[in-house]
């Protein structure tokens, strides 16, 4: 029954999710469009359903269960202003930080505001009196889409334990478990009914799990999986706070020798004491020819999920554990493939040097093996002026002790394949939400406390977005090094398949070349100017002086082409 069609598989493994967390008890008001999840919990032997007709009513009644049991309860209702019933309750159980869960059923995005029927905006209906909002995808026969659901569960349990969780959650009809040929819209698709994504873990755990008080009894799990692994790695994403993470990652990973594949914005890979076993990750990923020979078997993350796209492609394709150690906050959630099987809670700082494996017949010759293919495989230097010239100058002149803000887009991946060996350095970066809005602006806020010099690597378009901030730089007295790479436009549109459409549309909307001449605009602003359009010319430039220097490294659109591994 569970496979009839998508809707009700959808809401088979909400509910089976939801009892391997450990919630055993939900409240149920009436309506249609909650359909599936409805049948979902009703058949599930190991739930408690109680219905409540009157949705106020209903969201107290799950309040009083939830301090009784001391556990999450879950609610479910209808769509419409069903689900505007519950706020009352919702105040309460957030300012008293009880786990209740509403799964508030919607129809699909494309009516709303179409004058259908019972249909709203149930959008953070909630406001900010939730833990967390989650408005949950449109049910999808994908085994992605099913791990997706699995690990938005886990997380909203485990949010839970601080205040009442809102998940939206739209259903189209087929509402009731009415068969539907798997290869027809609101069919299963090629899903098989055995596999892991249908039916959940075999041995009963969530998809992911969580630590939260983490000590030696908490994190037995990810002890073991250490202790049994013959080829563990840390994967270090980025992370503005990884300058106090160097201490303990060397040390931690030299104790273990363990290697440790860093992306240059976590700030591990530019330090002065830096490990030996701290490896760029994209040396890893596009100089070793056979690393299909190198597999892990255990991956431990920190920091934010990759940034560049041969890491990301290269964690997809994983199959073993990931373990995960970071805040449990929505933001350092970096999980977006869905593939971490354990979450520890906390500080990786804190977290981090509990992990000590045992050392019998332990020879740390898997560090070795990875040391030693990446020194072999050498680098790919570039000969020829373009952008991956001026990054790799960049890191050979940069003293110790600079601060090097890099824009989103390119430069945030170009920094990855080009700066090698580099002084000890600190690397700043709008990571959040990637994009280039505010790029300069940042960066002479950082420039302001910043106790050494700031130099920052952006592009024309990234230049151009935030002009205004020439204006702060000029009234704050900033100081700093701005190294525009001009490569008349956004290159890493370049990488689209919407290039190859309509070019003149591409030029147009995407590639976006700013007109503006930089050289009359710094002298508007009078900001110091300078053109360079070779690596003799970029090094003379960089020397340090005081105000604002723009240096304009104007390259050609063919130089932007990059390994991608």
């Amino acid at each position: 029954m569970k496979m009839a069609n998508i809707n009700t598989l959808w809401a088979h493994v909400i509910v089976d999710e939801l009892v391997r967390c450990g919630v055993r008890r939900v409240v149920i008001s009436p309506g249609s469009r909650s359909t599936p999840l409805t049948m979902a919990f009703a058949a599930h032997p190991d739930i408690v359903d109680h219905s409540v007709i009157d949705e106020r009513s209903a969201g107290f009644f799950a309040l009083g269960l939830a301090m009784s049991l001391e556990s999450p309860v879950v609610l479910v209702c209808t769509s419409g202003t069903a689900v505007a019933n519950y706020f009352p309750a919702i105040c309460e159980a957030f300012h008293s930080a009880m786990p209740l869960i509403v799964l508030s059923a919607d129809r699909p995005a494309w009516l709303r505001d179409s004058g259908a029927s019972q249909a709203m905006n149930q959008v953070r209906v909630f406001g900010e009196f939730v833990r967390w909002f989650h408005e949950v995808a449109q049910p999808d026969p994908s085994y992605l889409k099913l791990k997706y659901v699995r690990t938005t569960i886990d997380k909203a349990v485990m949010e839970s334990t601080h205040g009442p969780v809102h998940l939206n959650v739209p259903f189209d009809k087929p509402l009731e478990p009415t068969p539907v040929d798997s290869n027809q819209p609101g069919g299963t698709g090629l899903l098989a009914e055995d596999s892991p994504e249908v039916q959940g873990l075999h041995n009963g755990l969530p998809w992911v799990s969580y630590a939260h008080k983490v000590g030696l009894p908490d994190i037995g799990s990810a002890l073991d999986l250490l202790n049994h692994a013959a080829r563990p790695v840390v994967l270090a994403g980025a992370s503005l706070r990884g300058m106090h993470l160097r201490t303990e990652i060397n040390t931690w990973a030299d104790s273990l020798k363990v290697p440790v594949l860093a992306e240059a914005t976590s700030q591990l890979r530019f330090a002065a004491d830096r490990s030996s076993g701290v490896l760029a990750v994209d040396h890893w990923l596009n100089r070793i020819e056979n690393r299909k020979s190198f597999k892990p078997d255990l991956i431990i993350q920190i920091g934010r999920a990759p940034i560049n796209w041969p890491t990301q492609r290269w964690l997809a394709e994983q199959d073993c554990t990931v373990i995960f150690v970071g805040p449990g906050d929505p933001h350092h959630h970096a999980n977006p493939e869905h593939l971490a099987g354990l979450h520890l809670v906390g500080d990786p700082a804190d977290v981090l040097p509990l992990l000590r494996r045992s050392m019998a017949g332990w020879d740390g010759e898997w560090q070795k093996v990875v040391t030693n293919a990446c020194a072999e495989s050498g680098d790919l230097m570039a000969q020829d002026w373009g952008d991956r010239l001026v990054h790799q100058t960049l890191a050979e002149e940069l003293p110790d002790g600079t601060g090097v803000f890099v824009s989103s887009s390119m430069p945030l991946r170009d920094i990855e394949t080009s700066w090698r060996e580099c002084a000890d350095l600190r690397v700043f970066f709008n990571r959040g939400l990637n994009g280039i809005d505010g790029v300069l602006s940042t960066a002479f806020g950082v420039a302001a406390s910043w106790p050494g010099r700031l130099v920052t690597v952006l592009g024309d378009v990234a230049f151009a977005h935030d002009i205004g901030a020439l204006m702060t730089a000029s009234r704050e007295q900033i100081n700093a090094t701005v190294v525009v790479i001009d490569n008349q436009g956004g290159a890493i549109f370049d990488y689209l398949p919407v290039k190859t459409h309509d070019r003149e549309t591409f030029e147009k909307h995407f590639t976006t070349a700013p007109t503006h001449d930089l050289k009359y605009l710094c002298r508007a602003y009078d900001l110091d100017y300078r053109l360079v359009e070779n690596v003799a010319e970029l090094r003379d430039a960089l020397d340090p002086h005081l105000g604002v220097r723009v240096i304009h490294a104007r390259t050609s659109r063919g130089s932007t082409e990059r390994p991608q591994g």
